[in-house]
């Protein structure tokens, strides 16, 4: 096995399970982490990959065949549900998906486009040593500062 496809690799499942196409086949996670009600999909794609061997959040991308612009436009949203055993409601609510013109819709709001990072990760320390994960409203360009322990982004 190579470092491109880790143990989770052979963990298959036809496509024909989630869809209509029956003859593609999509990867699945084989080991289970938790998925949070605020984590978009880009970050959950990147820590389940991370535990199965994938180090870098490209190759987690790759795996489930999807890329980070893909998923960052709400597409591929099925595909990387099923990869990681999660429901696809949980994923479009926290992950940000284009709408008409230059919005965006992500946990339940609308948002100009152009009020979302999409260069630079921001993070609270404090909220990352208390459950590690990234959570989508760090994604919100307004948000300079934790609601929860009040320490700049």
């Amino acid at each position: 096995m190579s470092r491109e496809e880790p143990e989770c690799a052979a963990a298959l499942r036809p496509l024909s399970q989630i869809s209509r196409r029956r003859d593609a086949m999509l990867p699945r996670f084989t080991y289970r982490v938790g998925c949070y009600d605020d984590e978009p999909a880009y970050a959950l794609v990147f820590r389940r990959g991370y535990r199965a061997g994938l180090l870098t959040p490209r190759r987690a991308w790759r795996f489930v065949g999807s890329s980070l612009e893909a998923i960052r436009q709400g597409r591929d949203l099925e595909r990387i549900a099923y990869a990681c055993g999660v429901e696809t409601e949980m994923l479009t609510h926290a992950t940000f998906r284009g709408s008409h013109g230059d919005s965006v819709h992500i946990l339940g709001h609308e948002l100009k486009y152009d009020g979302v990072r999409r260069q630079s990760r921001y993070w609270c320390p404090d909220c990352f040593a208390e459950q590690p994960y990234h959570r989508a409203a760090w994604d919100v360009a307004s948000h300079t500062h934790c609601v929860v322990h009040r320490r700049p982004l």
